[in-house]
């Protein structure tokens, strides 16, 4: 509309003199009749877009006469008001909802993990070879090439599957398979996967003794993978693809600290369902000692954060300070030395008294607060604890 109507002001305003010889409108540049460029409404369309997006490409289409000028100006102003302005809006507002949607996927991240945290807190709590029975196993695309000074290997992330192990002192396990689907893991790789991995594992449980709470022999066989998603730069080949196996064998140390031991398979070279079929042995060992320090490290964690939590509290609570009125008093002469210096302090703690009334009613509200969180926290975690005792050991697959 706006182009139409601006156009239209433009070719009147230019509209100059009709040269019936040459059938077109004429105009004075420099003295001299040339050729008009507005000759015609639609022929001013092009000025007049050019114009309102702010490109100008500086062809013939000038404004020549002083009524094609105001009418230009005029049109610029309208322009930038039309189109600049709010074009600035749309930009500042697409800036903020970023932002805000930032600020929400990292509070969603930051929620899983702490889930994800309370869940493994509540493992080790219900269960302290929790940590012994987990066995996580990775799919990589091998680029062929590695960096750095220790020769690491630089490789794709393709999915992993999380699996608890059915060990336990009293009872050994034979060729029992698994077969896993493979789970996404955004902080390794923003893709989505497929697949599964087939892998049989054997235990072997030792001679039960008093400091030993799982001891004995895993012989893990990593046999295969299944409909993988293809990763490979190259685009006309398939991955060539190995496989990675963490475990927690040994028993954690002094400070609750639990190490893991990892293993890799060899490369399966141009395939999306790869065959390794390499076994790898472990030597488990955990002990009573080892386990209750895994469980004080949990608490203390879980100590310090309570304590975070509460130390936050109160320093809000101290951020709002009473200030105790001021005493204006106003006397002759004769009663001020009439009253003496026991007078005055006792003047002065009935005013303070109530202020300190005050902060002690703000000190108990906030410890109630408290209080209530606490007990939040306490019926999160029986919450979790019940369905962290339903969960299934494992899941066999024969």
């Amino acid at each position: 509309l706006g182009m139409i109507i601006w156009g239209s002001l433009m070719y009147f305003a230019e509209q100059g003199t009709w040269n019936g010889s040459v059938r077109a409108w004429e105009v004075l540049d420099d003295g001299v009749l040339v050729r008009n460029p507005f000759e015609s409404i639609p022929a001013c369309f092009w000025w007049a877009i050019v114009t309102a997006t702010t490109v100008g490409y500086g062809d013939a289409h000038t404004p020549r006469t002083p009524a094609g000028k105001t009418v230009a100006g005029f049109y610029m102003t309208w322009s930038l008001c039309v189109l600049a302005l709010p074009i600035g809006v749309i930009g500042n507002n697409f800036s903020q909802v970023w932002r805000e949607y930032d600020v929400e996927k990292t509070d969603e991240k930051e929620m899983k993990a702490r889930q994800e945290r309370m869940l493994l807190k509540s493992l080790v709590w219900s269960d302290p070879l929790s940590f012994s029975r987990h066995l996580l196993v990775e799919i990589w695309h091998d680029f062929g090439f590695s960096s750095g000074q220790g020769g690491e290997i630089q490789a794709e992330f393709m999915g992993e599957a999380e699996v608890t192990l059915a060990l336990n002192q009293q009872e050994a396990i034979t060729k029992r398979r698994l077969r896993l689907p493979l789970q996404s893991n955004m902080e390794k790789a923003r893709r989505k996967v497929r697949g599964y991995i087939t892998m049989e594992y054997n235990w072997t449980p030792a001679a039960p003794h008093l400091n030993s709470l799982l001891e004995g022999d895993l012989h893990l066989t990593i046999v295969k993978a299944e409909d993988l998603i293809k990763v490979d730069w190259l685009g006309h080949r398939n991955p060539d693809t190995f496989c990675v196996v963490v475990v927690h064998p040994r028993s954690p140390d002094i400070d609750g600290n639990v190490d893991k031991v990892v293993r890799r398979t060899g490369i399966d070279y141009n395939t999306i369902c790869p065959v390794w079929n390499m076994s790898v042995s472990f030597h488990y060992h955990w002990t009573p000692e080892g386990s209750k320090k895994r469980i004080e490290a949990e608490m203390r964690r879980v100590s310090s954060t309570v304590g975070t939590s509460s130390q936050k509290l109160m320093a809000r609570t101290r951020s709002r300070p009473v200030a105790a009125p001021e005493l204006t008093v106003a006397m002759e002469p004769a009663e001020e030395k009439s009253r003496g210096v026991g007078s005055m302090r006792l003047d002065r703690m009935d005013d303070t008294v109530p202020v300190l009334h005050g902060q002690v009613d703000e000190l108990k509200a906030a410890m109630s607060s408290l209080e209530m969180q606490v007990r939040q926290s306490r019926q999160d975690i029986d919450l979790i604890l019940s369905v962290v005792r339903g969960f299934p050991v494992g899941v066999a697959v024969t």
